[in-house]
């Protein structure tokens, strides 16, 4: 027998299985509206040093440990993409959400520092202009796609699973996908259209997709074009509160009733204040779910509560607000102010009314992003033209 032809027959036969493999699975992802995204191959999925130096180093404040800036090579200093828009510790790693939407910035690489390796992974690119907040819902990670590089017939979510991100193209007119809440028997979206007025989505358990529409109680559908050219056609921030989903428009509280959204109540004095540029036009996904509130990051704290109540919650210094973070039945909040030539940003508990100081980090850029898990507290830095700006510290807590 001749060794090498049979070698030659056999390899070739194995390279006809791999293309029928690609065709078949190919075919099952175009059939099903999803795909997935894989941890990066190169260099085991680690950032390299040529990439990034992404190295541990102990920082001038004391107690605080640099994980690296991910984002350098990937966005510029200049630009709002190197902000780090939200952070969230799950299954053994930090995870890191960036982008611009408004100025396309994409594709997004979803990167988390793995503890047990004490690196950054490429998690996959994500073919949209922005992640900007992560959930958990029913126990999986999930985000929303803020502006799909690709075809806008449908917008995207994502859900983290072993085998990478997989992409849900399922949400009819969804050019942008802001936010998403829990309800009974699904998801409910809410997305920027085009040019539609039906700008929050459900999406059933089941697999049902329907539009809903924003009404007063009256009928009449509700003018926002004062606010902006497409404010008519925006729905930024969704939310569950005692067994019900709200939609905020504005100052304006939208209560679903199963069919449509209807005007419930409107939040007189409630002020969005963004003073570092860290949410663009998005603040307000910046929320918390802690006992039976919602806590907003809307540069001010506030807490909606009951029937859709709202509380404003000062804090006892003059600071803004970035970001909320819940971690083992402690809610912590986030607060940043200029000082001198650079920032201060403290980490504060909420407790019983009080607040108590934790942690606090001098810095050439404010903190605008938290994450907690037990004793260990995550901040990441952003600031445009900044060097610092896409950094991400560590602080033990004793």
């Amino acid at each position: 027998m001749n060794t090498n032809s049979s070698r030659k027959t056999e390899k070739n036969r194995l390279k006809a299985m791999i293309f029928a493999l690609a065709i078949v699975c190919a075919a099952v992802t175009a059939l099903s509206g999803c795909k997935t995204y894989r941890d990066s191959a190169v260099s085991a999925g680690e950032i390299t040093s040529a990439e990034s130096s992404g190295s541990v180093q102990a920082t001038e404040e004391a107690g605080w440990t640099e994980l690296g800036n991910p984002l350098e090579i990937r966005t510029s200093a200049s630009s709002f993409a190197r902000f780090p828009q939200d952070l969230i510790v799950f299954d053994g790693a930090l995870h890191i959400c960036y982008g611009e939407w408004d100025n396309n910035v994409g594709p997004v690489a979803m990167l988390r520092y793995d503890f047990s390796q004490e690196r950054w992974i490429n998690g996959g690119v994500l073919p949209e202009e922005s992640i900007e907040k992560f959930y958990v819902i029913d126990g999986v990670l999930t985000c929303t796609g803020m502006d799909a590089t690709g075809d806008w017939s449908y917008g995207n979510y994502y859900t983290f699973s072993e085998s990478g991100w997989i992409s849900h193209k399922v949400i009819p007119g969804g050019v942008h996908v802001f936010d998403v809440a829990r309800c009974q028997d699904g998801l409910i979206f809410g997305i920027g259209t085009n040019a539609n007025k039906d700008c929050a989505v459900f999406i059933g358990d089941d697999g049902t997709a329907k539009t809903l529409s924003f009404v007063y109680s009256d009928g009449n559908t509700p003018d926002y074009s004062s606010f902006g050219t497409f404010e008519n056609y925006r729905c930024f921030c969704v939310f569950s509160l005692g067994g019900e989903v709200y939609a905020l428009r504005n100052r304006d509280v939208y209560r679903y009733d199963g069919e449509k959204f209807v005007f419930f109540t409107h939040w007189t004095g409630l002020t969005y204040i963004d003073p570092f540029g860290a949410r663009t036009t998005n603040n307000t996904k910046n929320k918390a779910y802690f006992g039976n509130s919602v806590y907003f990051a809307f540069g001010a704290l506030y807490k909606a509560y009951g029937d859709a109540k709202i509380e404003y919650l000062p804090l006892p210094y003059e600071a803004s607000v970035t970001d909320v973070y819940v971690d083992r039945d402690r809610l912590y909040v986030l607060a940043a102010k200029e000082e001198g030539e650079g920032y201060v940003s403290t980490v504060l508990e909420y407790a019983d009314g009080e607040f108590i100081k934790i942690a606090e980090y001098t810095g050439k850029a404010p903190a605008i992003s938290l994450a907690a898990d037990g004793n260990d507290l995550y901040i990441g830095l952003g600031r445009k033209n900044c060097s610092d700006s896409g950094l991400i510290l560590k602080y033990g807590v004793e």
